[in-house]
């Protein structure tokens, strides 16, 4: 069966005008109407009927339509891939709290290897709305929090964070250099908003401790949470690192045995990956200076992914 026939065959049933349908595939009127017949001939079918001067699907012609549709759209997908392939393109998704670790790993692997040439596509966001973007092949890998359904995915442990508490430096809650769950669950919180992988840790560290937070505010984003913070609304739990060093905000420990959270490395299974990324992969994220994990949660990890 020829590509060019179900092209021809797709872009007619979209203008239902031969004359519309050959200017948008820029070929002559009598070829469109010769690939049309090869088409019928071939499957066995009329798949155009007359209507005036323009033409209509028939039954059978609507009903293979769908599938001309999906088979075309596969290819133009396969064609988008191969592309990525040449290109070097790298796309990844990230929460807030990695900016600085990713930006870091990026300039670490281009300077180490330039021959890579690579373009990174960074997308910044919430854990569950990234973990749809790389289901739906928009990103390549994702870190974050692990997603609350991993079904499809495969996660590597990467990162440990530290969680520290935030209050406005003007207006203290507490004066102590450590506090608890409980006792954070008596002041007001900015919360991270459900569906993001922070509110699972936030929520699950209330519900270990046997408590309810009084929520004032939820936000996506630490780099949203920080400026509420130093407005007064009210205190939050967030991840540390160095964009807390602002005046405007005191922080303290967090009094807990579970005070950190884990960042994932996320992939989806059984997706081609092209090499870039695969190298970018295990040369850039999967090094020894990247993990703040044991020796066995690295070598755990790196199987993992070369499996």
């Amino acid at each position: 069966m020829n590509l060019k026939y179900l092209e021809y065959f797709q872009t007619l049933a979209e203008y239902e005008h031969y004359g519309r349908a050959a200017e948008e595939l820029t070929v002559a009127q009598s070829s469109l109407s010769h690939g049309i017949d090869c088409l019928e001939k071939e499957l066995g079918v009329y798949l155009f009927e007359k209507q005036g001067r323009n033409v209509a699907l028939t039954r059978q012609g609507r009903l293979y339509l769908s599938y001309v549709q999906g088979a075309l759209g596969l290819l133009a997908d396969g064609r988008r891939q191969l592309m990525r392939c040449a290109s070097g393109k790298i796309s990844i998704g990230f929460v807030s709290s990695v900016r600085s670790y990713l930006l870091g790993q990026m300039q670490r692997f281009v300077a180490e290897f330039p021959q890579y040439g690579c373009m990174f596509e960074l997308y910044e966001g919430v854990t569950d709305p990234l973990t749809g973007d790389l289901r739906g092949e928009r990103i390549d890998l994702l870190l974050a929090s692990e997603p609350g359904d991993g079904q499809g995915l495969t996660s590597t442990r990467l990162l440990r964070q530290k969680l520290v508490v935030i209050q406005p430096a003007s207006r203290l809650y507490f004066t102590k250099e450590r506090i608890t769950v409980k006792e954070l669950a008596e002041i007001p919180l900015i919360l991270h908003t459900p569906g993001s992988g922070m509110r699972r840790v936030t929520d699950g560290l209330f519900e270990a401790n046997a408590c309810r937070p009084v929520i004032v505010g939820e936000a996506s984003e630490d780099s949203v949470i920080l400026p509420m913070t130093a407005m007064g609304i009210g205190a939050a739990i967030v991840t540390e690192s160095d964009y807390l060093d602002r005046a405007d905000i005191a922080t303290a420990e967090l009094s807990d045995t579970e005070n950190y959270r884990y960042v994932y490395m996320i992939l989806k299974k059984g997706r081609y990956l092209p090499q870039p990324v695969l190298d970018f992969i295990e040369q850039g994220l999967l090094t020894a200076e990247a993990y703040l994990e044991k020796d066995g949660d690295k070598e755990q990890g790196h199987r993992r992914i070369t499996e």
